[in-house]
């Protein structure tokens, strides 16, 4: 379950604030039970936020759950941490897209103990560093904290 209080949407075990200014996405490219997506106001770059009951954890899942016929890995995965909370984080391509997925491991709280959240764009528009530089990502994971 998410819900919003006091300026911050929460989910599971952590709060975040939406960076400004931003979209919430009413058409998603996924399929998502609990959080939602973002564009950012120039339309290339979508931010999805989902949190979830995961059976691994952030490093497994990156490392072992992501079909190497559809998703290729463009670095190493690599451990990453926001205000103590902590996970992994990789970057890949599939088809025309450019991706950069955070995954963070969580205590289990309402189901859910993992946060997912994945930048995406076009191939063609923003290479892997500037879409792990753009603004609306790096805000957003800045803002995680524990609830």
């Amino acid at each position: 379950m998410m819900y919003y209080e006091n300026g911050r949407f929460r989910i599971g075990a952590v709060s975040f604030i939406l960076p400004g200014p931003v979209f919430i996405s009413p058409e998603m490219e996924m399929e998502i039970e609990i959080g939602f997506e973002l564009l950012d106001p120039t339309g290339r770059v979508r931010v999805t936020i989902q949190g979830e009951l995961s059976d691994d954890d952030s490093l497994t899942v990156l490392t072992e759950g992501l079909p190497a016929d559809t998703f290729h890995r463009i670095d190493e995965v690599k451990a990453v941490s926001f205000n103590g909370v902590s996970g992994h984080q990789m970057a890949y391509y599939s088809g025309g897209k450019n991706y950069v997925e955070t995954r963070l491991d969580l205590p289990s709280v309402k189901g859910v103990n993992c946060l997912t959240i994945i930048a995406k764009c076009r191939r063609d528009e923003l290479d892997i560093e500037a879409l792990r530089s753009e603004r609306i990502f790096l805000e957003l994971l800045n803002s995680i904290q524990m609830s």
